[in-house]
């Protein structure tokens, strides 16, 4: 390759490295950290139907206030005991996704799966994904877990974030610009 060559496709691959690591700044950062909520719960056998306990329940009745608190990360500003609200539903059947799930202090979720990882007599304990949005972060992926003892609620929900940081693109495309160079033979002209 002659040197103007070279010289060019230096010049293209330091500007592809630096969009690659630009391109993370443009974007709004993924929510990461956890935080908690509480209240009471009535476990019923449908919606507006009988109380029953949690070994034959199939719908969650969150009358009364929840209070979230205790967050790290993008959700460490809210405050212990500030309100929010969890949306009353059914988890068996499980009809999905529920928009604004949960909402607190400009943070909503979005529950799109559900599981049922323990339901006895003593204990209904509940898997479940979705999306949680606001205050200028980007859409995240989380996990939300739900468990209830006798009707009081012990609920825990969290989300991390599976993007690599903008800087670790920005190594990558410079190791892979590196790996061009090193495979790159000089040539002889055979003039």
């Amino acid at each position: 390759m002659a040197m103007n060559g070279k010289i060019a496709f230096l010049t293209a691959a330091l500007a592809a490295v630096m969009v690659t690591w630009g391109t993370g700044d443009a974007r709004a950062a993924a929510i990461t950290g956890e935080i908690s909520m509480g209240g009471l719960v009535r476990t019923l056998n449908v919606q507006g139907g009988s109380v029953v306990g949690t070994a034959t329940a199939t719908y969650l009745d969150f009358s009364a206030p929840t209070f979230f608190g205790g967050g790290t990360g993008g959700f460490s500003g809210i405050a212990d005991g500030t309100l929010g609200s969890i949306t009353d539903f059914s988890f068996s059947p499980f009809v999905g996704p529920i928009a604004n799930f949960w909402s607190v202090a400009g943070f909503t979720f979005t529950l799109d799966t559900i599981a049922i990882a323990e339901q006895d007599s003593t204990f209904l304990t509940l898997l479940g994904s979705g999306t949680v949005s606001g205050n200028g972060y980007a859409p995240t992926e989380g996990w939300w877990s739900f468990t209830t003892q006798n009707g009081s609620t012990n609920v825990f929900w969290s989300a991390t974030e599976s993007v690599p940081a903008p800087g670790m693109l920005g190594l990558l495309g410079l190791g892979l610009v590196g790996l061009g160079l090193a495979t790159m033979r000089p040539r002889r002209d055979l003039a």
